[in-house]
């Protein structure tokens, strides 16, 4: 029986483990607070890839340590790299508000339009009326083509 050492198990081992390293360093989405966010994100979670027209998961478990009455989200898009237009909304429009005290989960469903193929980018930031950072939120999914319904050659 031959024995194999760590360093003997071959390339796919390690572009496995390559590819691990890559998945774990560039999760498809993250806290993008960088400490300045007043609400802690304790659970965060969506895929970092879909097919155009499906509908998806996005996992967002936060506490927050002060009562919110109200305040904004502020959303940043790029498709394929180009910057779409930012929008803004009242929290209290997806949110209910009073946010108050206490752990809360705003996870929510995304539907991916049809049509599109590529990376899409999101950033989520939501603040309170006077524009503190309560939380950040970026999104990466890479969006695969919906597949087409192929006829037969004789038609």
């Amino acid at each position: 029986m031959k024995h194999i050492t760590p360093c003997q198990t071959g390339p796919d081992m390690f572009v496995l483990l390559v590819l691990s390293l890559i998945a774990r360093a560039f999760p498809s989405v993250t806290d993008c607070g960088q400490g300045k966010s007043i609400f802690q994100i304790t659970e965060l979670a969506f895929p970092a890839s879909l097919q155009a027209g499906a509908t998806a998961n996005l996992t967002l478990q936060y506490m927050a340590p002060v009562q919110v009455e109200n305040g904004t989200i502020t959303t940043k898009v790029t498709y394929n790299f180009i910057p779409l237009t930012p929008t803004a909304s009242l929290l209290c429009a997806s949110a209910s508000c009073p946010i108050e005290i206490g752990f809360h989960d705003g996870s929510t469903s995304v539907t991916v339009p049809t049509g599109l193929s590529g990376t899409i980018v999101s950033n989520i930031v939501w603040t309170d009326t006077a524009g503190s950072q309560l939380l950040c939120v970026q999104m990466s999914v890479k969006v695969t083509a919906q597949k087409r319904l192929s006829l037969p050659r004789w038609l």
